[in-house]
């Protein structure tokens, strides 16, 4: 805005001051809050003002209030996470449904939808995976490799279909077949160059060519993505010696030589 940064808080109209993630969408910002719920703001860009405030709280559905991260999907429904280990979307203004993922309600900390799945990372529990189809069928991430660790503060998926974990101990590229289970698994900590160590919560994005950025607690760290399908090619061949029973011939133009080298057979 034309006056600068604007600051909304309990003292000018928003309701609550500690703030877990913002979504914008179209006029809409939708705030998760960490004990309050979540807040629907209907916003005029243009004159920077607020039209509308709408809380999703226990009365209207909402049955945890402790929210930790949100995404919106590709229909525009928003996917909410708990600390307690449950997952929820918004539709059309309306809380649809709330399931709880883990009998021992872990924290989720990350929601990645991906080829029609949802995966959700947990705080010391790895990661949990459903098809969109099919959300009271969660499962754990599993296959040939283990993590590095169980808790999960980043996820994203690059260009190629890889997973990319980040914990507190690094980042760990995943790479799953089409039955979803994990094939490899490649670790990127201090001595790979990965110096961040400790990854910030859901501070992680890719750029419009397909690094990824890692937000760290030792600053920002970025994977530069490569085409990992290597093209074939017919190799030149050179000749840089012909021998003749171990001596070589030099007195010859090898690639100009029109006439036939006649050689004995104990010459080869």
């Amino acid at each position: 805005r034309e006056k600068g940064l604007e600051t909304l808080n309990n003292s000018n109209g928003f309701p609550f001051n500690n703030i877990k993630k913002i979504i914008v969408q179209n006029n809409a910002v939708w705030v998760a809050t960490q004990a309050s719920g979540i807040v629907k703001l209907d916003y005029d860009f243009e004159k920077g003002i607020v039209k509308k405030s709408t809380q999703f709280n226990k009365s209207n559905g909402l049955k945890e209030l402790s929210i930790i991260t949100m995404i919106a999907d590709d229909s525009g429904n928003i996917w909410y996470a708990t600390k307690t280990g449950a997952i929820g979307y918004i539709e059309n203004d309306t809380i649809k449904s709330q399931i709880l993922i883990t009998k021992n309600k872990t924290t989720i900390n990350n929601i990645v939808i991906h080829n029609d799945r949802i995966y959700l990372g947990t705080l010391g529990d790895g990661i949990w995976w459903a098809n969109m189809s099919n959300l009271t069928a969660f499962q754990k991430l599993t296959g040939e490799q283990q993590f590095v660790s169980n808790n999960s503060y980043q996820l994203i998926f690059d260009k190629n279909q890889h997973l990319w974990l980040g914990t507190e101990k690094g980042v760990d590229r995943v790479t799953l077949n089409d039955s979803n289970l994990i094939t490899e698994i490649t670790h990127f900590g201090k001595n790979d160059g990965f110096i961040g160590i400790e990854t910030s919560l859901n501070a992680v994005d890719k750029d419009d060519i397909g690094n990824i950025w890692f937000g760290t607690a030792n600053g920002i760290s970025q994977y530069i993505s490569t085409n990992t399908q290597n093209k074939p090619r017919i190799p030149l061949l050179f000749f840089e010696k012909v021998a003749v029973a171990y001596q070589a011939i030099d007195s010859i133009n090898i690639n100009t030589y029109n006439k036939v080298l006649s050689l004995s057979p104990r010459k080869n």
